[in-house]
């Protein structure tokens, strides 16, 4: 067998065993099982390359064994990427009432920068011949993602604080509002009241 096709596989393969425990990790368990199992297939077909009869069969058994490896790459990136892009959103949510820009910094702008291009790239199909470059790109991307949220994260503490103190301004106004109308409404009442006294007068 050639031992350069070999070895490309062999990166192949460690690279997308590394990123699935890698999103494993940073998810739950299960969420790679799809990317797992083309693994397993490499496997499979590396071991009928072993065992081909004549070149030609272990030329398209490696083929197939390298083309698993991608898959399962791109399986993984594209888990990341959806949960990442998911959380993402989930995180917006919960901080929509403030500025999480003026909590977080300059680095906010990235971060959102970065999700729009994850939001992207899950969007838009590669075509045949750009699907290798689509694949490492999309698990890079879906990586910085991930490194992203461990910061949101680190940030959770000091935007709970920024959130409780945007809600009780809120209450402040609130109650500022309700005082001025009531105090509007009494005021109504008593002209009311004083005019009535008049006319009777």
């Amino acid at each position: 067998m050639d031992r350069a096709v070999i070895q490309e596989i062999h990166t192949l393969f460690t690279k997308a065993e590394n990123f699935c425990k890698s999103v494993e990790v940073f998810f739950s368990e299960g969420v790679v099982i799809p990317a797992i199992n083309e693994l397993r297939y490499c496997g499979k077909h590396l071991l009928d390359a072993h065992l081909a009869e004549d070149s030609r069969e272990t030329e398209e058994q490696l083929r197939r064994a390298k083309a698993h490896c991608e898959r399962a790459i791109y399986d993984a990136a594209e888990v990341a990427a959806l949960l990442s892009l998911k959380a993402f959103s989930d995180f917006q949510s919960r901080y929509r009432k403030i500025l999480i820009g003026d909590v977080i910094g300059d680095e906010y702008n990235t971060i959102c920068k970065d999700f729009h291009q994850l939001r992207t790239m899950t969007r838009e199909p590669a075509a045949d011949e750009d699907k290798e470059q689509k694949y490492t790109e999309l698990m890079q991307v879906a990586q910085k993602g991930m490194d992203h949220l461990t910061t949101l994260e680190s940030q959770e503490e000091e935007l709970k604080k920024a959130l409780m103190a945007q809600q009780k301004t809120e209450t402040a106004r609130r109650k500022n509002q309700w005082g001025l109308w009531i105090g509007l409404f009494l005021s109504g009442v008593a002209a009311a009241a004083a005019v009535g006294q008049l006319m009777k007068t």
